[in-house]
């Protein structure tokens, strides 16, 4: 069965040329052919579209929140994120000092995070990305996770909104009455048994010369504390790569 004009098909088509991908330009080359020809059916042609629009939808990233998702965030520089940074990322890889959770409420969105200055709060997604480190063409250093749909949870919006207005864990201890930001994840996402479903690991404050960071050992001088390294905990980028977790998207 030979392809019969169609209007709507034909803009697609053009659509799709103008793609800066280069495979799929060529496959539009291939497509325009064939249809002038007369020997491509129309079966064909739209499982080409389908999986064409598909790849570049792909390519330009789009993400549609949803509640529970977990946005990871690199901050604006300080002294502070840079030695989160320091200590807990990756040489290889974009190294996370921040996280908070997507929640939709009306038809807007916005994110449930614990900061430094203002403890657990609820702030717009604007808000949340203008906070952020931007890469050269002035996009937000931000990358949202999701849950993998086989685990099961309790609803973490439920649970991290009790934290609503709880101070900021400055010396990241557990179970202290406050709070830091990856702290807030681990604690809200729960089991339907109660029991965290992300993994905690023993903190550490070491550079990459297995030192402790001159950064720490200043601050939690002037704390007047031993620095927790090995104290059980959380980090932005760690969990990040949690098994359990997989990529939806960068905003």
């Amino acid at each position: 069965m030979s392809v019969l004009p169609n209007t709507k098909l034909h803009k697609n088509i053009k659509n799709l040329s103008s793609s800066s991908n280069k495979l799929i330009k060529f496959a539009v080359t291939k497509i325009e052919s064939l249809m002038i020809s007369r020997k491509l059916n129309s079966s064909t042609l739209i499982l080409f579209l389908l999986f064409a629009l598909q790849i570049t939808s792909c390519k330009q990233g789009t993400y549609i929140p949803q509640s529970g998702d977990l946005l990871f965030q690199v901050n604006a520089t300080s002294d502070f994120t840079d030695a989160i940074i320091n200590t807990t990322g990756d040489d290889n890889a974009i190294s996370f000092s921040h996280v908070g959770i997507v929640c939709l409420e009306n038809n807007e969105t916005f994110i449930i995070e614990a900061t430094p200055n203002l403890g657990v709060q609820k702030v717009s997604l604007q808000d949340f990305l203008d906070a952020s480190a931007h890469d050269e063409n002035r996009n937000p250093l931000v990358i949202a996770y999701r849950l993998k749909p086989e685990i099961e949870t309790q609803n973490p919006i439920d649970i991290a909104t009790t934290y609503l207005g709880m101070p900021y864990d400055s010396v990241f201890l557990p179970d202290n009455n406050a709070i830091y930001c990856s702290e807030l994840i681990y604690k809200s996402y729960l089991s339907p048994n109660g029991k965290e479903v992300f993994t905690a690991i023993p903190m550490s404050f070491s550079d990459t010369s297995g030192q402790i960071d001159p950064y720490w050992v200043q601050y939690f001088e002037k704390l007047k504390l031993t620095v927790p390294e090995g104290v059980m905990g959380t980090n932005p980028n760690d969990l990040s790569k949690d098994e359990i977790l997989e990529y939806v998207g960068k905003l």
